[in-house]
């Protein structure tokens, strides 16, 4: 927390089998936006890492339905691999 910010928190205990559907879940969520919860790059991160999974979902979707099972198996374990590499790397260094 930045110096001379205010930091607010908030904290929800309920039983896991009784936890909101999704719209009501989206609710909760603007509601806290709306509440100042969020800061404005926890915002911009958020958008911004939707929207590079729904891309990489639908490029995963269409390359499923053009390669070979196996091939796309193989990719798929090549790139998460370099991407725990460099979450590993970023982190020690």
């Amino acid at each position: 927390v930045m110096p001379g910010k205010e930091q607010r928190v908030r904290i929800n205990i309920v039983n896991l089998n009784q936890l909101p559907d999704g719209e009501s879940r989206a609710i909760l969520f603007v509601e806290d936006i709306v509440g100042g919860f969020y800061i404005e790059h926890n915002i911009f991160l958020t958008i911004y890492a939707l929207t590079i999974s729904i891309a990489s979902i639908l490029i995963g979707i269409l390359l499923e339905k053009k390669i070979n099972q196996k091939v796309f198996v193989r990719i798929t374990y090549v790139l998460l691999f370099i991407s725990g590499l460099i979450s590993i790397l970023t982190n020690i260094f």
